[in-house]
């Protein structure tokens, strides 16, 4: 019914949207633990507030969600991840983010983790 009424009264914008590609991207993650993505968001930043996650996203599982008065504390962030990995009694295998400055104490923590784990993977980021 409401394609109907949309093809009536504005035939054009039905068009171009039909027109649109979509490109579906698949995700592909060996399991749990296999990696944790991380972002921090600043949709309360009006309210002077800024919220940070941790996902695992082959469960769908939070593993940390954090709201604090500032996103400006690497160490902060830091200790998140640390928080959640002694919670876990572990750590994934990669971690992943978007290219913030926030975020490189993470993929420090995480990459001295996984060389001090595995030997074989030094001179390489796990992050």
């Amino acid at each position: 019914m409401v394609l109907a009424y949309l093809n009536s009264t504005e035939r054009e914008a039905v068009q171009f949207h039909k027109q649109k590609r979509f490109r579906r991207k698949r995700f592909w993650a060996a399991g749990v633990n296999d990696v944790w993505m991380c972002d921090q968001h600043d949709k309360w930043k009006r309210f002077g507030l800024w919220l940070h996650v941790g996902l695992d996203p082959y469960p769908g599982q939070l593993q940390w969600l954090k709201v604090w008065w500032s996103n400006r504390n690497p160490q902060l962030i830091g200790s998140y991840y640390l928080e959640a990995a002694r919670k876990r009694k572990g750590v994934p295998l990669i971690t992943q983010s978007d290219r913030g400055w926030e975020m490189y104490i993470v993929a420090n923590i995480h990459t001295n983790i996984r060389h001090s784990l595995d030997p074989s993977l030094n001179d390489t980021l796990q992050h």
